[in-house]
């Protein structure tokens, strides 16, 4: 997996989470970011590759044990399968499951 970086490009664009997977052979990594725009700005001045944009809930949650398992099962609960869940800054939870719309 190579790294990038956006410090080199002239936009000045926030990360609110990071995370990430590699997969045989290529690596995925998913940023969240609030300023969409900005966020596509910095990706093309760095030389980024993106191939993919998804919308996702980001859920401000209690900093407290088994706090993601109770989101996960509220959605398994209204039929949905989850397609991405992580944790961002300041205690909130990413997900995205098949059915944004019913989650």
């Amino acid at each position: 997996m190579q790294a990038h970086s956006f410090n080199d490009s002239k936009a000045c664009v926030n990360i609110d989470g990071l995370g990430g997977v590699h997969c045989q052979v290529e690596g995925l990594i998913y940023i969240l970011f609030e300023d969409r725009p900005e966020a596509r700005r910095a990706h093309k001045a760095s030389g980024t590759e993106v191939c993919d944009e998804l919308m996702a809930s980001v859920l401000q949650v209690e900093d407290r044990p088994v706090v993601s398992g109770d989101v996960e099962q509220k959605i398994a609960n209204a039929g949905l399968n989850i397609e991405l869940i992580y944790m961002a800054a300041n205690t909130r939870l990413v997900t995205r499951a098949d059915d944004l719309d019913k989650a």
